[in-house]
């Protein structure tokens, strides 16, 4: 009874800790010089904006259906183009996957230096290639070049989690607070658990690489693999929390809830926002990009005639308050639940991604009416 309140109390200091975290390092270590480190809130920021936006740009090469063909019936043109519906799935789930594994490095690396936003950087440089390189393989699946670029881009980025943690374990100061005052063995075995994720996901990617000779799809298989780590993850961590009982050491006891590996609502709500604000501005680029009147158009028939054949896209676009009516709906279920497990955020996203293809779906009609408004 006794070890199971501790428990609860610890659990709430954590959590406490979590959510005031600079408060209560600022009151703890008032005569600290942080100046060439600094807190990981802003760097955090800036992830939750990258993995959006590149997570969203997965749906340009499919977010219209302007090369559906004269008497090319929806199911045909859904079957000839399902590879790339296939690549812009597993690349949101992959993307995602990465997100949340960031997100719970942070859990532990709690500060930033210069060195770490070094790697940081390139990993979001990383980040940013990965749209093209899955579009590449969606319509370029028997190339062997395209699987190699997306490979390599996931490679990098784990090898760059390992490089990160490992920097992290032997600079205790960008540690969480209370991680400050492990022995050097607690810190190592720590360690060793926190890269056993990204060597794995690295062992499963140059799996992946060696197969794109002999089959895609057996390279997409693998690949489609590192989606589930999460949940593998999860698993390993809570039958190690069966296994291992709490004990009076403060290690194990930060060990044990670390272990449930649950992402706070905070940098859930920043992802779907940054998700949901990009996908309202995606819907834009038909009228101003795509659809835009011609000025050769114009001179020959008129600003008026141009503009009624945009009436479709017009209304497609319209649709954009109908995503902020979404992001209210995922405000009050915020409201609700405090933390989020892996099943819980791929489907607060996919239904994002989802609900964002139906609106550019409304843009079908906006084609050329005419064989003399046919564009080159």
């Amino acid at each position: 009874m006794d070890n199971e309140i501790e428990k609860d109390k610890f659990k709430s200091t954590v959590n406490d800790l979590e959510n005031n975290y600079d408060d209560h390092l600022n009151e703890m270590l008032p005569k600290l010089h942080r100046g060439d480190i600094a807190s990981s809130n802003r760097t955090l920021g800036l992830i939750d904006s990258v993995m959006a936006t590149s997570a969203t740009f997965l749906i340009i090469p499919i977010r219209n259906l302007k090369k559906l063909k004269d008497g090319e019936d929806l199911s045909d043109f859904f079957f000839e183009n399902r590879l790339e519906f296939v690549m812009f799935f597993l690349g949101f789930a992959v993307v995602l996957t990465i997100w949340e594994n960031i997100n719970i490095r942070a859990m532990v690396i709690k500060r930033v230096d210069d060195l770490f936003l070094f790697f940081i950087c390139l990993e979001m440089l990383a980040t940013t290639v990965l749209p093209f390189s899955i579009a590449l393989q969606g319509h370029y699946p028997s190339e062997v070049s395209s699987i190699l670029l997306t490979c390599f881009i996931i490679g990098f980025m784990n090898v760059n989690d390992i490089i990160l943690s490992i920097y992290a374990m032997k600079t205790p100061r960008v540690l969480h607070v209370m991680m400050q005052k492990w022995t050097k063995p607690h810190l190592n075995r720590f360690q060793n658990c926190f890269i056993v994720k990204p060597v794995i996901s690295l062992m499963l990617v140059s799996l992946s690489a060696s197969f794109c000779v002999l089959n895609y799809a057996v390279s997409w298989f693998i690949l489609s693999l590192l989606i589930m780590m999460p949940v593998i993850n999860k698993c390993y961590y809570f039958i190690r929390r069966r296994i291992m009982k709490p004990t009076d050491l403060e290690c194990c006891r930060f060990y044990y809830c670390f272990t449930k590996g649950n992402i706070s609502k905070e940098r859930i709500e920043t992802m779907s926002d940054a998700a949901v604000a990009i996908i309202a501005c995606i819907l834009i680029l038909d009228i101003t990009v795509e659809d835009f009147p011609f000025k050769e158009k114009v001179y020959q028939f008129g600003l008026n005639y141009e503009l009624n054949k945009m009436h479709l896209c017009v209304l497609g676009t319209l649709g954009s308050p109908n995503i902020a009516l979404y992001s209210m709906y995922a405000c009050y279920i915020g409201s609700v639940v405090t933390t989020f497990s892996s099943k819980l955020l791929f489907m607060n996203n996919f239904g994002k991604k989802s609900y964002a293809h139906e609106l550019q779906n409304l843009d079908t009609g906006c084609t050329e009416p005419t064989k003399i408004d046919q564009r080159d």
